[in-house]
């Protein structure tokens, strides 16, 4: 249910595509989940946030909390194997499949979002792209530095590989 969401509403708004009839990054991103188990609990860690967001915020049941923390939990523990088989050896795959969770668990890792007060109407433009939701995003510190410092180790953001990942980073 959560990657059916995502890609459907989140993901193909992250880089707009030309064509309506396929969504480019919506289908690199879920061969990637579909290949990496890593990236796939992962992603399913921030869709099961994006569908938190979409529904009532108080209507989120503590199972549904546990399963997130689920997802986070394994995500993390496969990330740190990866990294601890010596990152060098890894192909390009696994290593935009290392970036997109590190990402993920940057922009989803912290529960607590940046406090914001409506005192205007808010904007047509608003939605546009999620800036609704990822606008109140607090990037985990420790996260955002490990992106920094892979990316740059492994060749920069022109080196990736994976549609819609650098536009996702940069």
């Amino acid at each position: 249910m959560f990657l059916r969401k995502a890609l459907a509403f989140t993901w193909p708004s992250i880089v707009p595509s030309t064509s309506k009839a396929t969504d480019p990054v919506g289908n690199a991103w879920l061969r990637c989940a579909m290949h990496s188990p890593m990236a796939f609990y992962a992603l399913i860690f921030g869709a099961s946030h994006h569908s938190v967001h979409l529904r009532e915020p108080h209507s989120t049941a503590d199972s549904a909390a546990l399963l997130r923390l689920s997802y986070k939990t394994q995500a993390i523990k496969l990330i740190n194997e990866l990294i601890n088989k010596h990152l060098r050896k890894c192909g390009r795959d696994s290593i935009d499949a290392l970036l997109i969770s590190i990402c993920v668990l940057a922009v989803f890792g912290s529960e607590r979002d940046a406090a914001t007060e409506h005192t205007h109407p808010q904007s047509p433009l608003a939605k546009a792209q999620n800036l609704d939701f990822y606008g109140k995003k607090r990037f985990v510190p420790a996260h955002m530095q490990a992106l920094y410092l892979l990316v740059r180790q492994t060749g920069g953001l022109e080196s990736i590989e994976m549609y819609g990942l650098a536009d996702a980073l940069a």
